[in-house]
């Protein structure tokens, strides 16, 4: 079993996941992820994982679906489901 899968079966690791990207995707600090904040750590991640680059509507779908309390920025709580989205990719297809 790879690194990946142990971290999706693992709800601490996940949490801990996303408390490091959370951190840096943060970068003004305030304790909440900015549609721009998404879309640069959504870019970068296509990047990395040598997909094509989002669209800015692309990553605002990705803000209204995670953004459950309609404040237009993503809570840590709002966020965890987005790491586990990515994680379970990760693991899919090897990145």
């Amino acid at each position: 079993m790879g690194k990946v899968q142990e971290v999706l079966k693992n709800p601490q690791q996940i949490e801990q996941v996303a408390k490091s990207v959370f951190a840096q995707a943060d970068h003004d600090k305030n304790g909440s992820i900015s549609l721009i904040e998404l879309e640069l750590l959504v870019k970068y991640i296509a990047s990395e994982c040598g997909s094509s680059t989002p669209s800015r509507e692309d990553v605002t779908k990705i803000m209204r679906t995670l953004d459950t309390n309609t404040d237009s920025s993503l809570s840590f709580e709002e966020f965890i489901p987005f790491v586990k989205d990515v994680i379970h990719v990760i693991a899919e297809n090897g990145f």
